[in-house]
């Protein structure tokens, strides 16, 4: 029998480690190193062991137990006599104990922040190949940095001076994210129609403290900011991709600034971008074709049409009865004026003319019902203030920058606004047309 190659044992002894380690073999290239090692780490906090693994995830600002296992590879041609391990950033060593009986010629310490292990027997003695030395720390765990990668060094003398001529190497790359894990949205939650299911459907998964993809298993809690769902909600079970795939999600109500809220034990909560729920919605089918959009309401209807913009832009709007109405809409010589007609959303980053039409009964309720005394009071939220202060307007009074106020009339009809078109009364029902730029004002209109 042909003895095999020193490359052919170096190849076997690490394909046996790596099966166990989840470590990868080094390339089969000529030359390569004859000494070589493997490292396993676990972590203890509280109740909780993860590990041993290339990377074992630890809670921020905890204290863990970390143990170290240095295996020699089968296949080293030699013991190896002393390590150093160094801590990614945010992680501290604040004590090391010896190693166990077996290696009763090795010392440990921490030496400049590092955990220094040394032999103190003759030549030859160390960790002999297919051996494993274990090594006990206590850590202080900070917030910790991306990619929190230790650095771990073995060498075939007995102390760690000078240059590491003779050092083992390994394909290992020891990691410990510091954080929780945390859940995320693979596909986030988008515009959609109360009673139609929200498509596509959201998509949850999870990742580790410094963002890599970690698979899902059990059940995720799924909730909304308004408490709206009709279904879709409550606990939800990962699929056999490793995410929840929030299916069948539908609303009891409509409005704006609504959110997704994902929750599981051991996981950072996580909640969605804000969405839309609105009574109608439709998509523009290329950057100049949209479907004019049709709103019912008991007291109020409005129809919109879209200007252009990118090709699947979405268009929703709600009609609802008027809530609280901020003082700025009253008109300042008459505060007690009455309110006729729904509160109107709109919801589309593309420019749009929005047409009320409020019917005649309702029209004839009002002693004041010429077309001159309608106004419309454009209300931008404070949500949306956050989002671009540049959807500030002119008020009909002139001050400048607010954000609720009532319209100005246009200059002209192409004025893009926000400003009234026109009042006019057709059959007894009155109609107003104002006109909304570009971006979204999320235009609340009473």
């Amino acid at each position: 029998m042909n003895r095999p190659s020193p490359l052919r044992l170096v190849l076997v002894g690490c394909v046996l480690v790596g099966a166990g380690a989840s470590v990868v073999a080094p390339s089969g290239i000529a030359g390569a190193p004859k000494k070589q090692f493997h490292v396993l780490l676990t972590g203890t906090y509280g109740a909780t062991t993860v590990g041993p693994a290339t990377t074992v995830p630890l809670p921020a600002n905890t204290t863990v137990a970390l143990t170290f296992a240095l295996q020699n590879a089968s296949a080293s041609s030699a013991p190896f006599g002393s390590a150093r391990i160094a801590p990614p950033p945010g992680i501290t060593l604040d004590s090391v104990t010896t190693p166990p009986d077996g290696y009763p010629n090795f010392s440990v310490s921490i030496s400049s922040g590092t955990l220094l292990v040394t032999s103190t027997g003759p030549t030859g003695t160390g960790v002999a190949p297919g051996s494993t030395l274990t090594i006990n720390a206590q850590a202080d765990v900070g917030a910790g940095a991306c990619p929190p990668t230790w650095s771990v060094q073995v060498k075939q003398s007995n102390d760690f001076s000078g240059p590491p001529g003779n050092a083992f190497s390994t394909s290992d790359v020891i990691s410990t994210p510091t954080g929780d894990n945390k859940l995320v949205y693979t596909t986030p939650p988008s515009v959609t129609e109360w009673d139609v299911a929200m498509s596509p459907a959201p998509v949850v998964g999870a990742v580790d403290a410094c963002g890599n993809p970690i698979a899902l298993t059990g059940s995720v809690n799924i909730s909304d900011t308004k408490s709206q769902i009709d279904a879709g909600g409550g606990d939800v079970t990962a699929g056999t991709n490793g995410t929840v795939t929030v299916s069948g999600l539908t609303f009891l109500g409509f409005g704006f600034f609504d959110q997704l809220v994902a929750m599981k034990d051991g996981f950072d909560t996580a909640t969605s971008s804000e969405f839309t729920v609105a009574q109608v919605k439709e998509t523009c089918t290329s950057t100049s074709s949209c479907p004019k959009l049709t709103i019912p309401g008991t007291d109020t209807s409005a129809t919109v049409t879209i200007g252009s913009g990118t090709k699947g832009d979405p268009v929703s709007g709600s009609v609802t009865p008027p809530g609280d109405v901020p003082a700025a809409c009253q008109e300042p010589t008459d505060p007690t004026a009455p309110q006729i007609g729904d509160t109107v959303t709109v919801d589309t980053p593309r420019g749009k003319t929005v047409t009320v039409i409020i019917p005649k009964a309702v029209v004839e309720s009002d002693p004041n019902n010429g077309a001159p005394f309608y106004d419309v009071c454009l209300v931008i939220p404070p949500e949306q203030q956050t989002l671009d202060n540049s959807n500030t307007f002119t008020d009909k009074a002139g001050n400048q920058g607010v954000y609720v106020g009532l319209l100005p009339d246009c200059a002209s009809k192409t004025d893009t606004g926000p400003c009234i078109v026109s009042r006019q009364k057709k059959n007894g029902d009155e109609y107003i047309i104002f006109n909304l730029p570009p971006g979204d004002p999320h235009g609340l209109v009473l």
